[in-house]
């Protein structure tokens, strides 16, 4: 892109993308999503072009998720909302096992229905709000050790951390905090 532009965004869970716009998430993996393909996506893009205020802009958009969510929530799969949540409730360390016998499905149909709404396995999407967190916490400078990371957020070891964190960004959590 050049010249100068501006950039909205709204976070939205996971299983919003199945629910909402039809789209598998695992597609949008190192990939991006064109609004025109959605229901009226057209008429959103011309709405927020024709306006030049930043708040009017995040208004249409806010209106426009509001009613798809008002369109489409009977088709939202509660049990993998509610699982959503625990899992993020606690940053990722919990027991699919519990989830499951918490939300009272069996653990292959969990396993499914979340696969189909958020396109990752239950454990991976875990290991990925777990990640998540200690980068956060590595970020904000929240420590005083590295071991301090590792047991806030449930790794076994310094080294199991050090290996999962290098997984995800290529690069040790030393050389990241440089």
């Amino acid at each position: 892109m050049q010249g100068s532009y501006k950039l909205i965004a709204f976070q939205l869970y996971p299983f919003v993308l199945k629910s909402f716009f039809n789209i598998q998430a695992e597609t949008l993996n190192d990939n991006c999503y064109d609004v025109c393909e959605a229901k009226d996506g057209d008429k959103i893009i011309n709405a927020l072009v024709n306006k030049n205020d930043i708040q009017k802009q995040i208004e249409i958009i806010t209106k426009y998720l509001y009613d798809l969510f008002e369109e489409k929530k009977s088709a939202l799969d509660l049990t993998v909302r509610k699982a959503i949540q625990i899992i993020l409730d606690n940053g990722g360390q919990v027991l699919v096992k519990d989830l499951f016998e918490k939300l009272h499905v069996t653990e292959r149909t969990f396993e499914r229905r979340f696969l189909n709404e958020v396109g990752i396995l239950p454990k991976q999407f875990c290991q990925v709000v777990q990640f998540q967190q200690s980068l956060e916490q590595l970020r904000s400078k929240e420590y005083s050790r590295l071991t301090d990371i590792v047991y806030n957020n449930g790794y076994a070891d310094q080294s199991h951390f050090i290996r999962v964190f290098k997984a995800y960004t290529g690069i040790t959590p030393k050389k990241f905090d440089l």
